[in-house]
């Protein structure tokens, strides 16, 4: 496990030098690796946090539904 635990730690590190996008991501990924994953979704969870959403982050906007053009399946019957 020590192996998956320093791979880990790699990957954060990259993950900060590749400059996060906002603030609260970056204190996100410092914490990951002050305290490890599961102790930092456990506390999202406990704060009502979705997973892998960003803390402070604006979501993004629902998918609308395509609009129909009309050239859907044809119904006259021939």
């Amino acid at each position: 496990m020590v192996g998956r635990h320093r791979e880990a730690e790699i990957q954060w590190n990259r993950a900060l030098s590749l400059d996060p996008e906002t603030p609260e991501e970056e204190t996100r990924i410092r914490a990951k690796l002050e305290r490890g994953l599961d102790a930092v979704l456990t506390d999202e969870a406990a704060r009502g946090i979705a997973p892998g959403a960003t803390p402070g982050a604006t979501p993004a906007p629902a998918p609308s539904a395509p609009a129909d053009n009309g050239a859907g399946a044809d119904t006259d019957a021939d």
